[in-house]
């Protein structure tokens, strides 16, 4: 292939988004639109690519510097070109043709709106482009959805495109026509700046449309080729926040098809939300409902049953996340089981074989391996040693309106149910909490503590009360 130079058009308002910034800079859940088609545009290892910018364009570059910058697309030349006064796509392309007056070779001319296109399409287009020896070449799709696309009209009995007439321009009949127009152009160098010229604004909206280049190549005996797409969802555009819901959701079908190809199974894929830095090992199994965010690692064998909430936090491997869920900023170790309903907060550590019950809160804590917290109970700024047992209803209380302070239970360890444990306060290796106990010092090595009063029993108390009413 001979040398390659990418436009990227980029100058759009996109007042339908309804945030008063430059379109391009909205973000999916991934970067911002810009970012994206940058990213794919950099990986076919142009020359150079040169960005059309316009409304606000200083923040439109400011952005692409900085993404440059960390390293995004840091081997690619990029160039800026300024479109003043909106006149159309044809316009711009005159604008960033602008910053290629020396160049020699292939243009690829790109929507800084349209962040899902894939390399693999684009290189297909480009072999096309330079094995058909065309002046022209141009992705078209077969649909019945993108009905905003201008329409390709080919001669009937060759099949040879003629021109591209836009929706807007189009006749009834010529809006029934399904195979559309993306937009997406490979041009020689040679004959770009003659088509470009060629243009008018004889149209409805009184702008020079890119698009008529193709009728000026035809028309002109020119080559013209076309990669043809039967499915359509890379070449979406953002022009509302309905279509970049879209894209994300794109953008999420994607990462869990990745994720299935890899061995991981989802019970329900289109519910499971996976941020773009998640790790999951292959024979995980994930239930429905589930959000994976931040930088978390979920290790093989895990499974998660579902409506789980999981940030920057490490699980497994073989752990059991059980229904509904919350841990961020947590580590979860081998074989350990948590909730249902329970909730790991940051810097809540738990070893291998912990089992963590329901409506069990942790927070700031480190239970060891075996440590057994099954119920309704709260650990905080705790240290709990291996294979101890925490009783219903037990909470640490730690802290006293100005500080946090510390608990500490050793190995080995019995805390029965309903106790209170008054940071700070250390319970030394195989002690036993009598349930109902409030601690307030130290319980020494293999001793009994309880703090109850004693039962007492008033036999007839029932029936003498009952006298009485």
């Amino acid at each position: 292939m001979d040398s390659l130079a990418i436009i990227v058009l980029a100058a759009g308002l996109g007042k339908r988004m309804g945030q008063g910034i430059p379109k391009v800079l909205h973000r999916s859940i991934e970067k911002t639109l810009i970012e994206h088609v940058l990213s794919t545009a950099s990986s076919l290892k142009p020359e150079k690519i040169v960005v059309v910018t316009g409304f606000e364009r200083e923040k439109v570059e400011a952005q692409i510097l900085k993404a440059k910058e960390e390293g995004q697309f840091a081997k690619t030349e990029i160039l800026f070109s300024y479109q003043q006064e909106q006149r159309g796509t044809g316009h711009a392309a005159r604008c960033g043709l602008k910053e290629l007056r020396d160049f020699n070779g292939t243009i690829l001319i790109l929507y800084g709106d349209v962040p899902l296109l894939r390399q693999e399409t684009l290189l297909a287009l480009l072999k096309l482009h330079h094995s058909e020896v065309a002046s022209l070449s141009l992705i078209s799709a077969i649909s019945d959805t993108q009905r905003a696309y201008g329409r390709i009209i080919r001669d009937e009995k060759s099949g040879k495109i003629l021109k591209v007439i836009e929706a807007r321009d189009c006749s009834p009949e010529q809006y029934l026509l399904r195979e559309v127009n993306s937009g997406i152009y490979a041009v020689q160098s040679s004959f770009l700046p003659l088509a470009l010229d060629s243009l008018q604004d004889n149209n409805a909206q009184k702008e020079f449309y890119l698009t008529d280049i193709v009728a000026y190549a035809a028309g002109h005996g020119h080559k013209v080729a076309a990669l043809t797409l039967f499915e359509t969802e890379e070449l979406q555009g953002v022009n509302s926040v309905e279509e970049l819901t879209l894209i994300n959701n794109e953008i999420l079908k994607r990462r869990r098809g990745k994720l299935l190809a890899s061995g991981v199974q989802m019970l329900d894929p289109s519910s499971v939300y996976v941020d773009l830095n998640v790790l999951i090992e292959s024979g995980v199994v994930i239930g429905p409902n589930t959000q994976i965010r931040g930088k978390s690692v979920i290790k093989s064998g895990t499974i998660i049953e579902g409506c789980a909430y999981i940030e920057n936090s490490t699980i497994g491997p073989e752990a059991l996340i059980k229904i509904g869920v919350r841990i961020e900023g947590a580590v979860v170790g081998a074989r350990s089981s948590v909730g249902p309903f329970a909730n790991l907060r940051p810097e809540a550590v738990l070893g291998e074989d912990v089992r963590i019950g329901n409506f069990v809160e942790v927070k700031k804590s480190v239970l060891e391996d075996g440590v057994k917290a099954s119920h309704l109970t709260y650990l905080g700024d705790a240290f709990v040693g291996a294979d101890t047992n925490i009783g219903a209803g037990t909470i640490t209380c730690n802290y006293d309106g100005q500080k946090k302070h510390k608990t500490t239970i050793e190995k080995n360890a019995f805390v029965g149910s309903d106790t209170v444990l008054v940071a700070p306060v250390t319970i030394r290796e195989g002690a036993y909490i009598g349930a109902a106990s409030v601690i307030t010092k130290e319980v020494p090595s293999g001793s009994l503590a309880l703090t109850r009063p004693p039962m007492i029993i008033k036999e007839g108390w029932v029936a003498r009360k009952k006298k009485k009413l």
